[in-house]
């Protein structure tokens, strides 16, 4: 993995614990401040390049919000300011956030190559690895899938086969008004489970 891997305090734990495996979530935070200016750059402005002698300022056009699970990770933006948040604001927030716990190192590159192969836009990508007492997370801001609701904080943990009898995600789903659901919420309203369609149909008992 050539991704960063930010370290944890233990201190930074929010609220979120599984009760299977007895995972803590890492605290959400929602990150916002302001664009850095270009001074003095001899390859000009709008270069993509920076001489040595390059000075960056904070400029007066606001950024964010991004999202983050430490609290020194700024995005990028001049006077970053931290905000602790336990579920999205309809009025600063959009999409979905998935804060997602990974066994070992083996699941957490799957997943990353799955999400690599199969994203539409990779300008949002966070390729960012948080590392805790429990393990690697990583945090993922997504558009909402259509007919799904919106403004969803999701946390999921893999549980392994000893605890469920079978391979299984685990999650805690948070809406913007702070109720809580399982994970069918990521759903269609219409959506129909593949089995429970084949059963229908006398394809399998």
């Amino acid at each position: 993995m050539s991704a960063e891997i930010i370290r944890l305090g233990a201190t930074r734990a929010s609220t979120v614990r599984c009760p299977k495996n007895g995972v803590i979530f890492p605290q959400v935070y929602r990150v916002t401040g302001y664009l850095w200016d270009v001074e003095d750059n001899t390859f000009g402005e709008t270069s993509c390049l920076l001489s040595d002698d390059a000075k960056m300022a904070a400029s007066d056009r606001k950024a964010g919000p991004s999202y983050t699970l430490s609290p020194e990770d700024a995005r990028g933006f001049a006077n970053a300011h931290w905000e602790p948040i336990h579920n999205l604001d309809r009025n600063v927030d959009t999409g979905w956030l998935i804060v997602r716990h990974h066994r070992n190192k083996d699941f957490l590159e799957g997943y990353q190559n799955g999400l690599q192969d199969t994203r539409r836009d990779w300008s949002n990508r966070d390729a960012s690895i948080f590392r805790t007492e429990y393990g690697l997370f990583t945090l993922e801001h997504r558009e909402a899938t259509p007919l799904c609701p919106d403004h969803l904080l999701g946390y999921i943990t893999n549980l392994p086969e000893e605890i469920m009898g079978g391979v299984m995600d685990w999650a805690m789903v948070v809406d913007s008004f702070g109720a809580e659901h399982d994970i069918d919420v990521f759903l269609p309203a219409d959506y129909v489970d593949p089995f429970t369609e084949m059963r229908s149909q006398g394809l399998i008992s």
